[in-house]
């Protein structure tokens, strides 16, 4: 599979205390294309690599904390959001429980 460049229009934090780039639409596709070429990659790349998955982890995290609090909102248990997550009641109330109650 042959790599795709990355646009050159987000610059690559190099200290490892770089904050994260903030998230565009474009950037799943970036870093899905990016994470093709795992194994033939310089430091920048692997730098440009972490930085867009990271930017999308933080991403999913905060959908996913949207749409538990709108399941609760809606009256779902949270033994079945805990389901619909992979995550036992309980373990899903301490991770999202002061989400729902302050949202």
């Amino acid at each position: 599979m042959p790599k795709v460049p990355m646009p050159e229009q987000s610059p690559v934090p190099v200290s490892p205390h770089a904050k994260r780039l903030p998230f565009r639409e474009e950037t799943m596709g970036e870093v899905y294309a990016e994470a093709s070429t795992i194994g033939r990659r310089d430091l920048e790349g692997n730098l440009r690599l972490m930085n867009g998955l990271a930017a999308m982890s933080t991403l999913i995290d905060e959908l996913i904390v949207e749409q538990v609090v709108e399941a609760r909102a809606s009256g779902y248990p949270w033994s079945e959001i805990g389901a619909a997550l992979g995550m036992t009641k309980q373990a899903t109330q301490q991770r999202y429980g002061k989400s729902v109650n302050t949202g």
